[in-house]
This record gives structure tokens, sequence and C-alpha cells, in this order.
């Protein structure tokens, strides 16, 4: 038996069979782990993201990251089940300081905070840098007060199937996120009384697409086209009653987490992100 860890080529790690796997999640050490477990993160390989592309991937390609785990090129559609959403707000510091000072400054779930505030204020999401008062009137020093909406999410038809991951959304693709989460509003269903209501987000299946480069006045960047999964993609638009029962006890899990402020989405790698231009005033 080797000493090494192999990897496939799905990016996943290759067990022994003898393993005794957590099937249930009933162990009480992994259970406790959980709590404080940082989710994997979705990630769009840009043309300026260099760490990514000195590695082998290309521009378009979709990444689960740290893990490093491809899930799809460009134009190649894939899917996933909408487990819980939240929202997050961050106070970021200047691109100029990339590399001297961490991406994120602070950040909080509570939209009634100042950070909140500042980044729902288009006249306010962007400060001058209090430690560099010679550089007020130069846009790259600016303390940026981002929103983001987020998305746990777990992938369908995939060998990371089942692992939860965050899709999150803003600046400019903030839109494509609100918009998301309007499809999601639209699953709806007659309950025993006749009346129609709103489908549990877990219940439902959708696709993703990273389409050509999303152009505005202040640049070029990839984006996700989110919509029900087409027909002939042999993809139903709902989960089975199995998979369901799990995903439900996710969203608890992460509820639970949120509510405790426990649940951390790290954007420490996707400094270079910062190449999706903001938001236009109107978006929100």
């Amino acid at each position: 038996m080797s000493n090494e860890l192999k990897t496939l080529d799905d990016g996943m790690l290759a067990a022994p069979s003898y393993l005794e796997a957590d099937k249930a999640g009933a162990d009480s050490a992994l259970a406790e782990m959980r709590r404080y477990v940082r989710p994997p993160r979705i990630k769009i390989v840009q043309r300026t993201s260099d760490m990514y592309l000195e590695k082998g991937f290309k521009p378009g390609d979709v990444l689960m990251i740290p893990q490093l785990v491809k899930i799809a090129e460009q134009h190649q559609p894939f899917f996933f089940v909408p487990i819980y959403f939240f929202a997050q707000w961050c106070e970021q510091n200047p691109i100029a300081l990339k590399g001297q000072a961490p991406m994120i400054r602070a950040s909080t779930f509570d939209e009634r905070s100042k950070i909140a505030r500042y980044a729902k204020d288009p006249q306010q999401r962007r400060q001058p840098h209090p430690d560099y008062p010679a550089q007020a009137k130069n846009s790259d020093y600016d303390i940026r007060y981002v929103e983001y909406l987020n998305y746990v999410i777990s992938l369908v038809n995939h060998p990371a199937a089942g692992m939860p991951c965050v899709l999150s959304f803003s600046a400019g693709e903030w839109g494509t996120g609100s918009s998301f989460g309007g499809l999601i509003m639209m699953r709806r269903m007659k309950d025993r009384d006749g009346n129609m209501v709103h489908v549990k987000p877990y219940c439902c299946q959708y696709q993703a697409t990273v389409a050509d480069p999303r152009k505005n006045s202040k640049g070029a960047w990839f984006g996700l086209d989110l919509s029900n999964p087409a027909p002939d993609s042999g993809v139903s638009p709902w989960v089975q009653e199995a998979e369901m029962r799990a995903y439900q006890g996710l969203a608890l899990q992460f509820h639970e987490a949120h509510k405790a402020d426990l649940l951390v989405v790290d954007r420490e790698e996707d400094i270079e992100g910062t190449i999706v231009p903001d938001a236009k005033d109107t978006e929100y």
C-alpha cells in the first residue's frame, strides 16, 4: 500500500476500499468539525487569474477552490441544487495593497451595520483609505464596501456532488445573483388545501453555464448564466425524495451555522476578482 495521497482525475482523493465512511454524518467529532469548516467556493477563472492560469486552467473554467477541482469549461453546463442563501457585507482593502494587506478588512451578516449601509449606498461604497491621505483622489486606494449574495449549493451529476460549496455574486454579477433568487421564487406548487406555495430551494435543480465574456465601459469578465435545466439536458428540475431529505438536513446545518456566526467564506484567494467591474448604481 502506498503512503502517498493519490488524486483522481476529478480532483477527489482516492481512498482505500476498506476505510469506513461516515455515511450518516453521525460521528460526533466530524459533526463538531462541520461547525467550523469553511465551505469550498465556486470560482470562475478570469483572464487576469494568474495563479490559476499558471496551474493550467483556462479563462472561463469553473473551479471549486481551494481544492482546485474543475467543474466545467466555458460553454459547458453544470447542474446544482441551492441549499441555503445568505447575504454578507465586506469592507475590502484597495487593490493597490494587494500582497501587502488582506483582502477583507471586516465582514458582517448584520444588514443594519455600517458596512452593510455603505455597501448599499452608491455614494458611500467607496471611501478613501484613512492611512493613505496622499492618495485620497486615487480610486485604486479606495476602501470598498461590497454586498455578496451567497448560495450554498450542491453539484449534481458530478464527482464532487454532495460536497456543499458557495456560489457568490457581487459587483457586476450582483444582478445575476439577485435574478437567480427570483428564479427560485418562481418554483411553486399547490399545497393540500389547493393554495399556491413556494417550493423549498433544496427541492430544485438548476443549470449554470459560463457564456461569452460580459462587457461594459469598465471592462470584460466571465460570469454565469443561470436557468432551469434545459429540456435536452436529461436533468430533472426536481430532486429525488431521498436526496431532498439529505439536502433538508444540510439546509438546517447551514442555517444554524449562519445564526451562530460560524459560517465563513474565504475570499482571500480571489483578490484578483476585482477585475469584475463595480455594480452600476442602479443595481441595488
